[in-house]
């Protein structure tokens, strides 16, 4: 087994222990990591926090200070942050000092900004440490202490004689560096630490949606249980991920569920904690109602048929036809018989299809994210057949009639496959009009 390996093995039975609370144990492997390389800067991070569990309240800050000066020069803001929110209970002062730094360094503005930011894939899973919650025992208080501080020391001392000076540019991030620096240290403060260990649900498909997540280190997986009880695997996440973003837009139910597959450091935003901030500080709120806008519609583009036959450059391009609708819950989008001016793809919440049974209405289909509606009268220019109404807070795109036709010619595999849907339902509806009304597949909506 090489020495990487080793080292990834070590690390993550460490993250393990320090997550399940066996500090002891946790202790004794980041000491390793360090002697093994003092520019191991999370084991390093880890070493002071243990010791801030312990006593000497001073010792501990200096040595966080350490290790976010440490970590900014080398462009890793997450952690740099994490490691920001922690000293701020050992010394305020310094965590305000560093964190205008910070923010000079990442926000918006700065000329040390390089390209977008794109997360690492997360490494091989490690193997679990094992055995009972040590804990920490009175009187081996002293002792561990003294190696922490120690093992800080030693790696600040070395790494400050070996590092080379602060790099010339640093990473941008695709949330922090739209926010100018006041909106970025306000925003920083409503981080929420939490460490946690393999196999742990953050996010439960079904459950509320009233937090996002950061992903400073570790791995997340994204699975769903479909209509047939069977659960699909939607993705894997690593370092830097964000995830969640949709309770920042919409009170809709969590559509998926998301598990830790490695010993993991995370960031949580309260949404209640960014709707305040945001009336304080607009700024915030367009930035993140911005991202959270551009990851959703990425999303979409790269599951919805209507945009797969497109590169990236030319989604691009359809993007910016598409105008975003937050409607509220059990909102009428389109009603029977009205005039359909847009074409309207679900970006997240779910709709209700129904039609009218004399003095009923007779539910017909639901289309949740990806699925669309309006297309028949947007293009043939005929009333609607049926009303759509919002299940709950529901984001959608719409593509006017006006954008659609100056721009058709631009992207004739989208007018393609509309045509091919349209005249798909326009089939399904007559046959059903000439028939009884009975509930339909979501393939034969009647719009």
């Amino acid at each position: 087994m090489s020495s990487s390996t080793d080292d990834l093995i070590q690390s993550a039975g460490a993250d393990e222990a320090f997550a399940r609370g066996n500090l002891q144990e946790a202790l004794d492997c980041y000491v390793e990591l360090i002697n093994a390389d003092a520019g191991n800067l999370f084991a390093w991070y880890r070493v002071a926090l243990i010791a801030g569990k312990l006593s000497r309240r001073k010792e501990v800050g200096t040595a966080l200070t350490l290790v976010a000066e440490a970590l900014s020069r080398t462009g890793r803001l997450h952690l740099t942050l994490a490691t920001l929110r922690e000293l701020e209970e050992y010394d305020a002062a310094a965590c305000v000092d560093r964190l205008r730094e910070v923010s000079m360094l990442y926000g918006k503005g700065s000329r040390r900004l390089e390209g977008r930011y794109r997360p690492q894939p997360p490494p091989p899973p490690g193997g679990k440490s094992g055995g009972d919650d040590m804990g920490i025992e009175l009187d081996d208080t002293d002792m561990m202490f003294d190696m922490a501080m120690d093992a800080c020391v030693k790696a600040a001392q070395k790494y400050r004689k070996d590092a080379p000076e602060p790099q010339a540019k640093v990473p941008a991030h695709p949330l922090f560096s739209e926010l100018m620096p006041a909106d970025l240290r306000s925003l920083v403060n409503l981080l929420e630490i939490h460490n946690v260990p393999a196999g742990e649900k953050l996010i439960r498909q079904g459950g509320e949606g009233n937090s996002f997540f950061m992903l400073v280190r570790g791995a997340v997986q994204v699975s769903r249980v479909d209509r047939n009880g069977e659960e699909q695997r939607l993705a894997s996440m690593g370092t830097g991920a964000l995830f969640g973003e949709m309770a920042l837009l919409t009170d809709s139910p969590r559509v998926a569920t998301v598990a830790t597959t490695r010993p993991s450091l995370l960031f949580e935003i309260k949404r209640k904690d960014l709707e305040k901030l945001a009336e304080r500080n607009p700024g915030v709120g367009d930035v993140l109602a911005a991202h959270t806008r551009t990851r959703l519609l990425r999303n979409l583009m790269s599951s919805s048929p209507l945009f797969k036959p497109l590169d990236e450059e030319r989604k691009q391009g359809l993007r910016q036809l598409f105008e975003t609708e937050i409607y509220g819950p059990e909102e009428v989008i389109l009603r029977e018989g009205e005039t359909s001016s847009a074409l309207r793809v679900v970006l997240s919440g779910e709709v209700l299809v129904s039609r009218a049974d004399g003095q009923e209405e007779l539910e017909l289909a639901e289309l949740g994210p990806g699925q669309l509606f309006g297309e028949i009268s947007m293009i043939q220019g005929k009333p609607v057949t049926a009303t759509v109404t919002t299940r709950h807070k529901t984001v959608v795109l719409s593509l006017t009639r006006e954008a659609f036709n100056a721009h058709v010619a631009e992207f004739p595999e989208v007018l393609t496959h509309l045509y091919q849907v349209a005249m798909e339902r326009e089939t399904a509806n007559q046959r059903i009009a000439s028939g009884p009304l009975v509930p339909v597949d979501d393939k034969e909506l009647l719009v």
